[in-house]
């Protein structure tokens, strides 16, 4: 699948766009999880951790919007 998606014009612009994105927000492992394109955490998290991490990216994204 992924030969075929690099492969493919479209597809591997897309990858290439993504894997900008990823290397300028300072992406060094996998898995890593972009809350809000804020917040950056890498590598396995508790629930505990995401619910926190969630918790003040909800807040701030209402800050932003209100």
């Amino acid at each position: 699948l992924a030969a075929l998606a690099v492969g493919d014009e479209e597809w591997a612009s897309r990858v290439y766009s993504d894997f900008q994105v990823a290397m300028h927000m300072g992406v060094a492992a996998v898995p890593t999880y972009v809350f809000d394109a804020h917040y950056l955490v890498d590598g396995h998290q508790t629930i505990t951790a995401f619910t926190n991490i969630l918790a003040t990216a909800w807040e701030q994204s209402r800050k932003d919007h209100a």
